[in-house]
Parts: structure tokens; sequence; C-alpha cells
């Protein structure tokens, strides 16, 4: 029964294969038929991470393909910027309606999540050439997270919309009502996401341990200490050890509280919260506060 399922889940993941001879990189993955049936920041980067063990490939096509198309000028009505990694890829005559132009840059989270994910794929044997010609782009993001992404200065990335296109909400919960507080009040932008900061920690370590690879120890020392620093303010702004053990989902520096325990701290992946909290996190998750009744 699980090889049969393992072979349908290839085969899908097959059919949602896009290759673009004139695009100079390798094959990535859309986001879904038949609506979403193009390039994706966010969904083509965790596919291609979580499809690491059956093709690395995919993962430095994906990933060339996205640094072809990384922010370079401002433009608040696509909001493109320098070293920011899209959302979405729309070649219709309509996508200027929806999303401001054929590109969309709306996403807080694909920019580390890329990062992230070339280290990931290094650690799973991409060739080194492959590696090393995608260190601008990873620099270019990081860069990103700092200028643009960290909007007031407290190292975390926030987001808000620059235009009335694409979503008001630039994380992977995007519907208008998918982020509030723990009363149900809906949150105002400018927010900073829970997982997103777990996905910047990871990619500043990533960075770090390729910079090791590529014979660059000082600048591992220095990603890593700005990864430590993080760690701490996110331990500091986000914990809640009244509630259940685990961080808030998001964070405003206008808003007196947020204090929203929800499942998306364990997205937060291999950066933040340390490891020494991940029982208390884990614990959290079948606390009576997180149980629907509905599964």
């Amino acid at each position: 029964m699980l090889a049969q399922v393992l072979r349908r889940t290839e085969s899908d993941l097959g059919a949602l294969l896009i290759r673009d001879e004139n695009a100079g990189a390798g094959p990535f993955v859309a986001a879904g038929a038949p609506w979403f049936m193009t390039l994706f920041g966010r969904d083509s980067l965790l596919t291609a991470w979580m499809a690491l063990p059956l093709d690395v490939g995919l993962s430095i096509g994906t990933l060339q393909r996205l640094a072809r198309l990384q922010g370079r000028p401002i433009d608040p009505m696509t909001e493109e910027q320098p070293g920011r990694i899209l959302h979405e890829l729309r070649r219709g005559s309509g996508s200027g309606d929806s999303l401001g132009g054929v590109a969309c840059y709306g996403s807080v989270d694909a920019t580390p999540l890329s990062v992230m994910l070339l280290a990931e794929s290094w650690r799973w044997g991409a060739d080194g050439g492959s590696a090393r010609s995608l260190l601008p782009a990873a620099d270019a993001a990081l860069a990103w997270a700092d200028e643009y992404g960290d909007r007031d200065g407290d190292c975390f990335i926030e987001y808000q919309r620059a235009t009335t296109c694409g979503p008001i909400h630039q994380g992977w919960k995007d519907s208008f009502d998918a982020i509030n507080d723990a009363e149900g009040r809906l949150a105002e932008p400018t927010i900073a996401l829970c997982d997103v900061q777990g996905y910047l920690c990871a990619a500043l370590l990533g960075r770090a341990e390729l910079a090791e690879a590529f014979g660059d120890p000082a600048a591992a020392t220095r990603l890593r200490d700005r990864a430590d620093t993080l760690r701490g303010k996110f331990l500091k702004a986000f914990w809640l050890p009244e509630r259940v053990g685990t961080p808030s989902l998001w964070m405003a520096a206008n808003v007196a509280s947020t204090r929203c325990p929800a499942t998306s701290p364990t997205a937060c992946g291999p950066g933040s919260p340390p490891t020494s909290t991940r029982p208390t996190s884990l614990s959290g998750l079948s606390h009576e506060e997180m149980d629907s009744g509905v599964g």
C-alpha cells in the first residue's frame, strides 16, 4: 500500500513539473493544477525541499529559476525589491489587474526559504558548482531581509502590503482573516510571523555552513552570531510560557499584546526556537487550548 502511495505521489509530482528551455535553468514544480500551474516562490521551494530525497536537481532548478527572477528595482506596484524572491508569476492578460504585473513579489517567506533550501540541497549532495553559482542570490536574499524585510530594526522580518493588489497577509496563511489575536480580533500589518523568523534563522545558519564549506570562516562566524541574536530576540518577543509553551503566531510593534498560540510555530524548522524549548513546543500541540475538537 505504501509503495502504491509513493508511486502515485511521484507521478503527481511529475505532472506538475515545468521545463522552460529558454530560461537557462532546470525544471521546477508548479504550485498546483489547474489554477496555479505556474511558479510560486513559497510553494515551489517547499515542494522541492520535500522532494530532496527523490531528486536534488529539482531544488537546484527551482533556485536557478527564482534567482533569475530575483528582485532588482524597487517597484511598489509589484512589491519587487532588491534581493526579494517572487511570490507568483503570471503570463495571462489579466495578471496586471490582480497582481500589479506579470510578477508579484508580495511574499514574506519565500526569500529566506530560498537560502534555507540552497543549504539543504548542499547537504543532500548538490554539486559544488551549482551551489557556488547560487551564493550571490542567497547573499542578496539575506541583504533583503536586513534592509527591506526588517522594517523597524528589531531583527524580525515583517510585512505590510504596499498596494491594494494581492493578499493582505504575506505568509502561507494568506486569507484576509487568517491572522488574529487570542480574542479573535483581526491583525493589522505591520506583522512579524513566528515561522518566518524560523526560516530566517535557518537561512543564516545554512548560509554559514556554506561559507565554511567554500572557505570563508569569517563570514560563517558573522552569520552564526546574527542567528544567535535573532534566537534571543525571538524568545523574548514571541514565547508564551504562560499559555501552552509555544511562540505566538505573530507579533506587531504597534500592538501591546498579540498573544496568540497556534500550530504555525511547528514550521519554525531548524532555526528558532532553540533545541532546549522544542519538547515544550511539541507538548503544547496536544494542549486542550489547541484542540478544536474536529481533528
